[in-house]
């Protein structure tokens, strides 16, 4: 029987040399393989003081009344207690000891590279983790760049399959019409989209730029 154990360096011997005695006690035989193994987050309060210096002087995100009127609605949807409002607008005092879990490789760049991590405002409240809806904001570099879910979708569902597959209401469409299904038509008993991508992009490419520009000043 093959067992995959996720332990510490510590644990991973005691778990050995207790399944080592267990074979032998049974006259069976055991062998194990360590497969993976990440180093923890090396902390780094000097450089996590900088870049909470700099959060402290570009401020949190303020919405329009238009947003938060918008952000009401959907939290509506949510589970009780994921939306509160004017917590993006937040920069908590600096602490340590706040060490976040989660797999992660982090740690394994922490002790060759100085890093530091930090909560932000930029999950979307009921999104879980490791999704496509998870990652469609700001690609990893530059800042500017903006991920774009119609070409996404365009690119890699070009005839529509997974959206015919999984949205039922859309399966008439061709894969011409298909990926912006509003933009010419009114399908029935499907909802019309919720933001204008082209209006958000524009909107997070200034929050962005604002802070670009705050870390410049200051180095």
């Amino acid at each position: 029987m093959a067992m995959v154990i996720t332990v510490s360096a510590f644990q991973a011997i005691a778990t050995a040399a207790t399944a080592e005695a267990a074979a032998v006690g049974t006259g069976t035989s055991m062998s194990y393989e360590i497969i993976h193994g990440n180093y923890s987050v090396l902390p780094n309060d000097t450089l996590a003081k900088v870049m909470h210096s700099s959060l402290a002087s570009v401020g949190g995100v303020e919405y329009s009344k238009a947003d938060e009127v918008f952000a009401a609605e959907i939290s509506k949807t949510l589970p009780t207690g994921a939306y509160t409002k004017g917590r993006a607008a937040e920069i908590k005092p600096f602490e340590t000891g706040q060490r976040g879990n989660g797999s992660t490789d982090v740690g394994d760049v922490s002790w060759t590279v100085p890093t530091v991590g930090m909560s932000t405002a930029t999950w979307v409240p009921g999104t879980g983790a490791h999704t496509w809806q998870a990652s469609v904001g700001c690609d990893a570099q530059p800042w500017f760049r903006i991920f774009n879910p119609i070409l996404q979708s365009q690119k890699f569902d070009s005839d529509g399959k997974f959206i015919k597959k999984y949205i039922p209401e859309l399966s008439a469409f061709d894969k011409k019409n298909i990926h912006e299904p509003h933009s010419k038509f009114a399908p029935k008993n499907y909802p019309k989209p919720i933001i204008d991508h082209a209006i958000q992009r524009q909107k997070a490419l200034k929050m962005f730029e604002h802070i670009n520009h705050v870390a410049k000043k200051q180095h």
